[in-house]
């Protein structure tokens, strides 16, 4: 008996030195961890913000790009007819779709949706007021129409979304 409590004497102390040493280590080791991976995670803002911010950049340019009265001054031709003018202006707004696909990765989704919807409907709108029309008519007519159109429209689709992306990025980051 005396024996074991000889070898008590001598374990006991050192099992408490070495739990507590492990716990310590143990507690440095995941201080470390977090701090490392919040390193890293500062340095992934520092090069993903400049690309959110640019995305954000892009996606204005783009609604600004297939609003309709900047859509026509780019795109319409003196020459065209109804039925041309409603392709090339198709055509511009899907190209710069396009384009732009990629930049849903650094927006919400619902920001993204609202922009698709945007694009959607000024499609939409093109194709009602060529409907419209005779396919052979100067495209001048549909210039005419669609700009009456954008006249009578208190906000369109285009600038809810660019609205709504720039209240975004104001609530991310300023």
């Amino acid at each position: 008996m005396d024996v074991i409590l000889e070898i008590l004497k001598y374990i006991l102390p050192a099992l408490i030195v070495f739990v507590t040493t492990f716990y310590l280590v143990k507690k440095y080791f995941d201080n470390e961890n977090l701090k490392r991976k919040h390193d890293f995670r500062l340095k992934n803002q520092e090069q993903i913000i400049p690309l959110r911010i640019q995305a954000y950049e892009r996606l204005v340019l783009f609604l600004e790009r297939i609003s309709i009265d900047n859509l026509i001054m780019r795109v319409s031709r003196s020459d065209y007819t109804v039925k041309k003018l409603q392709t090339e202006l198709i055509s511009a707004i899907r190209q710069e779709y396009e384009h732009n696909l990629t930049q849903q990765l650094y927006i919400s989704h619902e920001a993204w949706e609202l922009i698709r919807m945007a694009k959607e409907n000024t499609i939409k709108t093109i194709n009602l007021f060529a409907g419209e029309l005779e396919d052979n008519s100067p495209g001048m007519q549909l210039n005419k129409a669609l700009l009456e159109n954008v006249i009578e429209e208190n906000e369109s689709n285009t600038s809810k979304a660019q609205n709504l992306l720039k209240k975004e990025l104001g609530d991310i980051y300023f």
